[in-house]
């Protein structure tokens, strides 16, 4: 009997990329899990629910500007999403919703050995 194996699956994102916009909404039940994080460097402009008692959006840059407090970090994906993970590990008290691509060459240098804990998720968010 032959082997059937699984159709090869996207790795894409909650969002599709025909939106045409970096910005991503984190679910309140996650954030209901972890305490009130003082500051959100890359909150979408229009947020339902808050993220943090303050909060960055565009066209503010939250890469460049302070960082104080317990930060949440839900960045823009892609190209920038190492120099996000590089400034949360170097700000020391921040936490990240990212991908678990742990096979890339970001999260090699950007997670792994950083990061003083990580939470796998079952599942995409939605």
């Amino acid at each position: 009997m032959p082997i059937l194996l699984p159709k090869a699956r996207s790795m894409g994102s909650h969002h599709s990329a025909r939106m045409g916009k970096d910005e991503w909404l984190t679910p309140p039940e996650i954030l209901a899990a972890f305490f009130r994080f003082d500051l959100d460097p890359c909150a979408p402009a229009i947020q339902p629910w808050p993220t943090a008692h303050r909060k960055y959006s565009l066209p503010q840059d939250g890469l460049a500007l302070p960082w104080e407090g317990s930060v949440w970090c839900n960045p823009p994906y892609g190209r920038h999403a190492a120099a996000w993970l590089a400034r949360c590990a170097a700000h020391g008290n921040a936490m990240a919703l990212i991908f678990a691509r742990t096979e890339t060459k970001d999260w090699k240098e950007q997670v792994w050995g950083k990061a003083d804990a990580i939470l796998f998720l079952f599942g995409r968010l939605h």
